[in-house]
């Protein structure tokens, strides 16, 4: 309850004209994560570095904790190694869709590198190109600030992500 209380004072005080303006972006981001419908929920995070090109179109490059770290022992007793997607970093198109002057809706494609961790020490750690996509929105908290709710899924990885974030844009 506070945490609306805290949020609803925000909006009120923020600026109202907060319009989508070129410039670079800086995001962080943290949520949920996880490799498969068996698998479970765990922490990501994400960092993410954008430049807005015009009202609908930016470029973006993303480094995404996946949250799906291998632990320590892991694996020892096990006859066949497993691999699971750990860190992935990549570049994206976003496309903008404003839908008044604090909200907009964005879809994004990308492309980058999947950390793949190995669950047996003797054996190496390997990184696959990788593609992604996601949509999310965005609320504009005045000229600079924003936060943003998001979910992207990694096909190679096989991994959906859930984030909420702050933006700071320069």
């Amino acid at each position: 309850m506070r945490l609306l209380v805290a949020l609803g004072y925000i909006l009120m005080v923020s600026s109202a004209n907060a319009e989508i303006r070129p410039g670079f972006m800086a995001d962080l981001s943290a949520g949920r994560s996880q490799y498969s419908a068996e698998s479970d929920l765990d922490v990501a995070f994400s960092a993410q570095l954008a430049y807005q090109i015009n009202a609908n179109l930016a470029i973006e490059g993303q480094f995404v904790g996946l949250g799906l770290v291998t632990p320590i022992f892991a694996g020892w007793f096990e006859e066949k190694v497993k691999y699971t997607p750990e860190s992935y970093y990549g570049i994206s198109l976003v496309g903008n869709l404003p839908l008044n002057e604090r909200f907009d809706l964005y879809a994004k494609l990308g492309v980058g590198r999947t950390l793949f961790s190995s669950s047996q020490k003797k054996y190496a750690d390997y990184s696959e190109t990788d593609t992604n996509f996601g949509a999310g929105t965005r609320m504009r908290l005045g000229q600079s600030w924003s936060m943003k709710f998001e979910g992207q899924y990694y096909n190679k990885a096989k991994v959906t992500t859930w984030l909420l974030g702050v933006g700071y844009h320069f």
